[in-house]
């Protein structure tokens, strides 16, 4: 029956008369169950679009077995119409099929399709191993990490597909922001990136979660096109797609490793605060029921980070992720921090910022969406500034859109400057483009205005009922170890803000995103109220480290381009990096991870394609609950935190001039500089380029007994 199938799909050819295109963006996810590999496809009815069929489903099957020619088994899953929201409404079908007892550690081949709809060319992947046995026998087991890759400059995507190709990933862990947009062009950008990363999607188990780019239409696009995650915490409704199972944060194991998927999006839109609430309980469940024993690495992984060092986005959504929200008594609740100590998190995998399109048709699409966000941003704060003014100050309850609406306006405000650049560079083309950047300009202008007689007006003293936190001037000259015990269950969750916290907010200036790579050293959560992105004590180990280690890896490439590191490396700073690439995260026991950091920036000389950049072994011999492990009291005596001491430390700096000399690295001796300074370096002039153009970094320390003189 089954080669039957097949002899009928080449008798038949999918492009003979038929409604239906070939099975598309094919790719696969662990299943729910030991054996189980999940297979997500598209086929989209073109006849249909266009009103010259009626709409029929297809087929959904996949065919599967140990050799190509010989795919024995069949599974039928199942479909649905999946919905675009954009002008034209585009729809098109989805399917998802299971395959169930799968051999460990094998080959299999596999088809997917029918014979009404064609059937996709014949792929393969290794299934997972399922005893223990087979997980000693499959060790080393590697995880390419990475996030925010567009379709367009997605310089990751060769090296990726190549690495797939030779067999050496196990599995890719994508932590947000994709396709650039998914939902843009009616969905087509989306459909044109889900093709690009099959040779990669198709092979290897693609996990993901979900970041600020997938958040249209309550992350339709996403929850939809990935709904063949392993969802482990239940479901979620909403009207764009019904009642689905919740891709949104979920967790499963691979190999020696408790892998956990969670959304940082919930944070920051207060139309998900309840669901902050819901992950949080899910994700301290997850936590205390993992087997040590079976998994002893656990490995977290979302968009935002928790921990970071580029620009005023680590005051802020940083600290929302890590710390939770802030209550009247000043304490905070739903941090994801806590719970990643409590529970002894080895490692927490981020992505994320922002940079310039320089194509003409780039800058006017941007344009066009930057001045609907405006609009809709000004919408908000005209509806709570009226709330507010009607109330005479006395109401905080629409506070948490706020706190939105302040972190959307300065991610406008540097995304203009952006476009403002662009506009420069191509002024001779683009007068239409001058001119709506201008519109924007005024209308995020008149925001800043309008937020600083809000500021302003603000009365000193909070209502009764929100009585004002001060913080004690112990606590406010340096940091305070933050409550590790677990916060107490509330059915809604407030955001609440004094004048002093709306002031701060708008001297941060959060653009609430990091296109960059930063891996840090375990971090102990300690709180610095004064300089939140300095919160944090290290012991700046990577042998047996006594708190999670944090990484950012958001560099994987898209239309955005780098982020600028502004801010000089703190101590818990390992290595930061501002050229495209991914990581690679190998796992060899129970005890050792090998980290790897490969650059693959077409910017940079062809020589360096493939190139490792940051390397280094995480070697945990404690496994468990960080409040147990034999170094906890050294973090107390001997951690470190802040930046690394001013003008005792010099380091090696390194930069890659945008313009010319083409491909000539520059290399300088320069000393740590202090806070929002610029680094005091041999070569004034190439220092001021450097941090400019955002392509400085710390490199490598020098041991501070004998300093090195500038050459």
């Amino acid at each position: 029956m089954v080669r039957l199938g097949l002899l009928a799909s080449l008798l038949f050819p999918a492009w003979a008369d038929t409604p239906y295109q070939q099975p598309e963006q094919i790719h696969i996810g662990l299943g729910g169950k030991p054996g189980e590999m999940t297979v997500h496809w598209s086929t989209i009815q073109e006849s249909y679009l266009r009103n010259q069929t009626a709409y029929d489903p297809g087929d959904s099957f996949v065919m599967y077995g140990l050799s190509k020619d010989a795919l024995t088994r069949t599974s039928n899953g199942t479909s649905f119409l999946f919905q675009d929201y954009g002008d034209e409404h585009r729809n098109f079908t989805m399917h998802i099929a299971t395959m169930t007892d799968l051999l460990p550690n094998k080959i299999y081949y596999y088809v997917v399709g029918g014979q009404r709809t064609g059937w996709s060319s014949a792929l393969s992947f290794k299934s997972a191993p399922i005893s223990e046995e087979d997980v000693q026998s499959r060790l080393p087991m590697s995880y390419a990490v990475y996030g925010d890759q567009g379709d367009y400059n997605g310089q990751t995507l060769p090296s990726l597909q190549i690495a797939a190709r030779k067999g050496e990933l196990d599995m890719v862990l994508h932590v947000g922001d994709m396709a650039y947009d998914f939902d843009s062009d009616n969905g087509r950008n989306g459909d044109a990136w889900m093709r690009d990363i099959q040779p990669l999607s198709a092979a290897v188990p693609y996990m993901v979660s979900s970041g600020n780019h997938e958040a249209g239409n309550n992350f339709n696009h996403y929850t939809q096109r990935f709904r063949n995650m392993p969802s482990n915490s239940g479901t979620i409704t909403f009207p764009e797609f019904g009642k689905v199972p919740n891709n949104w944060w979920y967790s499963w194991d691979s190999g020696l490793v408790h892998f956990v998927a969670l959304s940082t999006e919930v944070y920051t839109n207060a139309d998900y605060y309840s669901m902050v609430v819901e992950q949080y309980a899910w994700l301290e469940t997850d936590l205390a029921a993992v087997n040590r024993t079976k998994t002893p690495w656990v490995v977290a992984h979302g968009h935002r980070p928790l921990y970071c060092s580029c620009d005023g986005d680590c005051d802020t959504i940083a600290t929302l992720n890590r710390m939770g929200f802030k209550q009247p008594d000043g304490s905070f609740k739903y941090g994801l921090e806590e719970l990643f100590y409590r529970h002894g998190v080895n490692m927490y995998m981020a992505g994320r910022h922002q940079a310039m399109e320089t194509t003409l048709s780039g800058v006017h699409g941007m344009v066009r969406d930057l001045q609907n966000r405006v609009g809709t941003t000004q919408r908000k704060l005209d509806d709570w500034v009226k709330s507010w003014s009607d109330s005479s100050g006395t109401t905080v309850d629409d506070s948490p859109g706020v706190v939105k609406c302040l972190c959307q306006l300065r991610e406008h405000q540097d995304e203009l400057a952006r476009y403002n650049q662009a506009n420069e560079a191509l002024s001779s083309k683009v007068d239409s483009v001058a001119e709506a950047v201008g519109v924007i300009a005024t209308r995020v202008q008149n925001m800043q205005t309008l937020l600083d007689k809000m500021a302003a007006a603000r009365p000193k003293a909070p209502p009764p009922a929100f009585p004002a936190p001060d913080i004690p001037a112990s606590e406010s000259a340096g940091a305070n170890v933050i409550n590790l015990s677990p916060p107490a269950q509330q059915d809604t969750v407030t955001v609440w803000m004094d004048g002093r916290d709306l002031v701060s907010m708008l001297q941060l200036s959060p653009d609430c995103h990091e296109h960059n790579y930063e891996r840090m050293f375990d971090v102990f959560p300690k709180w610095n109220p004064m300089m939140p992105w300095l919160s944090g004590i290290t012991t700046e180990s990577t042998i047996d480290p006594p708190a999670t280690t944090y990484i950012v890896t958001g560099s994987a490439g898209n239309v955005e381009d780098h982020e600028a590191f502004t801010r000089p490396a703190p101590r818990r700073s390992a290595k930061r990096l501002n050229t495209y690439g991914w990581s690679k995260m190998t796992v060899y026991n129970a005890s050792h991870i090998y980290w790897q950091q490969f650059q693959t920036d077409s910017g940079q000389p062809p020589s360096t394609w493939g190139q490792v950049m940051d390397a280094t072994w995480l070697v945990q011999n404690h496994h468990g609950p960080f409040s147990q492990h034999p170094r906890r009291k050294e973090v107390e005596n001997s951690g470190v935190a802040g930046l690394r001491p001013v003008d005792t430390i010099s380091v090696d700096l390194s930069f890659w001039p945008v313009g010319p000399p083409v491909g000539r690295r520059l290399q300088m001796q320069c000393k740590h500089a202090g806070h929002n300074q610029a680094p005091v370096c041999s070569d004034q002039d190439l220092s001021k380029q450097m941090v400019s153009k955002g392509r400085w970094q710390y490199t490598k320390s020098i041991d501070s007994g004998n300093p090195v003189d500038f050459v």
